[in-house]
């Protein structure tokens, strides 16, 4: 399943990849799959500015997964469209389990 390139196991969790358009209508996670850079699709309403983007991201992705925002951070890609999110306390095999559905 291409959808599995998009996360990897970290030591407390997983690794996402994520591609985000910023100032879209509305807030959309999981919005789609990329699968040329084998990224999950984020779209959050906030400019990227002043970390404002990265905020919606990371509150985004923590509703989604059930886990606080506290769980979730961004470890790569702070000012590229391209990131790479941590969240800890989710395994892979679940991660693949609540996005594939909405995918």
């Amino acid at each position: 399943m291409p959808l599995s390139d998009a996360i990897r196991t970290s030591k407390n969790g997983i690794v996402l990849s994520l591609k985000v358009t910023p100032n879209a209508k509305k807030p959309i996670f999981p919005a789609g799959y990329d699968e040329w850079r084998k990224a999950v699709e984020i779209r959050v309403k906030a400019l990227p500015e002043k970390g404002e983007a990265n905020a919606e991201v990371v509150e985004l992705v923590a509703q989604f997964f059930g886990v606080p925002e506290s769980a979730v951070s961004i470890i790569g890609g702070a000012k590229s469209r391209e990131k790479s999110v941590e969240i800890i306390g989710i395994e892979k095999e679940k991660a693949l389990q609540l996005l594939a559905p909405k995918l």
